[in-house]
Protein backbone atom coordinates (compact mmCIF):
# COMPACT_ATOMS: atom_id res chain seq x y z
CA UNK A 1 0.00 0.00 0.00
CA UNK A 2 2.92 2.46 0.92
CA UNK A 3 4.00 1.78 -2.32
CA UNK A 4 1.32 2.50 -4.80
CA UNK A 5 1.01 5.53 -2.61
CA UNK A 6 4.51 6.85 -3.55
CA UNK A 7 3.98 5.97 -7.22
CA UNK A 8 0.88 7.87 -7.40
CA UNK A 9 2.50 10.55 -5.72
CA UNK A 10 5.33 11.05 -8.05
CA UNK A 11 2.72 10.35 -10.87
CA UNK A 12 0.58 13.65 -9.80
CA UNK A 13 3.91 15.92 -9.22
CA UNK A 14 4.95 14.97 -12.53
CA UNK A 15 1.78 15.32 -14.19
CA UNK A 16 1.51 18.88 -12.44
CA UNK A 17 5.20 19.82 -12.91
CA UNK A 18 4.71 18.87 -17.23
CA UNK A 19 1.25 20.59 -17.05
CA UNK A 20 3.09 24.30 -16.00
CA UNK A 21 5.33 24.06 -18.36
CA UNK A 22 3.82 23.74 -21.52
CA UNK A 23 4.60 20.23 -22.44
CA UNK A 24 1.10 18.51 -22.34
CA UNK A 25 -0.14 21.43 -24.01
CA UNK A 26 2.62 20.76 -26.75
CA UNK A 27 1.85 17.57 -27.04
CA UNK A 28 -1.61 17.73 -27.12
CA UNK A 29 -1.36 20.70 -30.21
CA UNK A 30 1.02 18.17 -32.17
CA UNK A 31 -1.22 15.19 -31.59
CA UNK A 32 -4.63 16.54 -32.39
CA UNK A 33 -3.42 19.41 -34.81
CA UNK A 34 -0.12 18.23 -36.52
CA UNK A 35 1.77 21.81 -35.34
CA UNK A 36 5.51 21.04 -34.37
CA UNK A 37 5.83 23.19 -30.85
CA UNK A 38 8.14 25.74 -31.07
CA UNK A 39 8.48 26.32 -35.20
CA UNK A 40 5.49 27.34 -37.56
CA UNK A 41 5.48 23.91 -39.20
CA UNK A 42 2.71 21.71 -39.26
CA UNK A 43 2.18 17.73 -40.59
CA UNK A 44 -0.46 17.01 -42.98
CA UNK A 45 -3.57 15.31 -41.84
CA UNK A 46 -2.36 11.44 -42.81
CA UNK A 47 1.33 11.77 -41.41
CA UNK A 48 -0.82 12.79 -38.16
CA UNK A 49 -3.35 9.65 -38.55
CA UNK A 50 -0.85 7.61 -39.10
CA UNK A 51 1.29 9.24 -35.72
CA UNK A 52 -2.06 9.06 -33.75
CA UNK A 53 -2.74 5.23 -34.82
CA UNK A 54 0.86 4.26 -33.94
CA UNK A 55 0.65 6.06 -30.47
CA UNK A 56 -2.60 3.81 -29.67
CA UNK A 57 -1.05 0.94 -30.90
CA UNK A 58 2.17 1.35 -28.39
CA UNK A 59 -0.03 2.47 -25.79
CA UNK A 60 -2.52 -0.30 -26.21
CA UNK A 61 0.27 -2.92 -26.18
CA UNK A 62 2.05 -1.38 -23.13
CA UNK A 63 -1.17 -1.80 -21.15
CA UNK A 64 -1.11 -5.38 -22.34
CA UNK A 65 2.52 -6.07 -21.50
CA UNK A 66 1.97 -4.77 -18.05
CA UNK A 67 -1.78 -6.65 -17.46
CA UNK A 68 0.54 -10.13 -18.96
CA UNK A 69 3.28 -9.34 -15.95
CA UNK A 70 0.51 -9.26 -13.19
CA UNK A 71 -0.74 -12.28 -14.46
CA UNK A 72 2.56 -13.48 -14.39
CA UNK A 73 3.14 -12.63 -11.08
CA UNK A 74 0.14 -13.66 -9.67
CA UNK A 75 0.46 -16.87 -10.75
CA UNK A 76 3.71 -17.21 -9.43
CA UNK A 77 2.18 -16.38 -5.67
CA UNK A 78 -0.43 -19.04 -6.41
CA UNK A 79 2.27 -21.41 -7.22
CA UNK A 80 4.13 -20.63 -3.79
CA UNK A 81 1.09 -20.87 -1.72
CA UNK A 82 0.11 -24.49 -3.06
CA UNK A 83 3.73 -25.38 -2.44
CA UNK A 84 3.56 -24.20 0.79
CA UNK A 85 -0.11 -25.86 1.61
CA UNK A 86 1.43 -29.26 0.71
CA UNK A 87 4.68 -29.08 2.98
CA UNK A 88 3.79 -32.06 5.81
CA UNK A 89 3.26 -30.90 9.23
CA UNK A 90 5.73 -32.03 11.66
CA UNK A 91 5.91 -35.62 12.55
CA UNK A 92 7.07 -35.81 15.80
CA UNK A 93 6.56 -33.17 18.53
CA UNK A 94 8.24 -32.63 21.91
CA UNK A 95 4.68 -33.07 23.68
CA UNK A 96 5.58 -36.76 23.12
CA UNK A 97 9.26 -36.70 24.37
CA UNK A 98 9.63 -37.65 28.41
CA UNK A 99 12.36 -37.01 30.31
Amino acid sequence: MKNRLIVASCVIFGITVLHFTGVIQAVAWFLLVGAVPGTSYSLPPNVMVAVLVLVLISSLIGIKLISIEQQKSEQKMLEIELRRQRIPRRRYTRTHITA
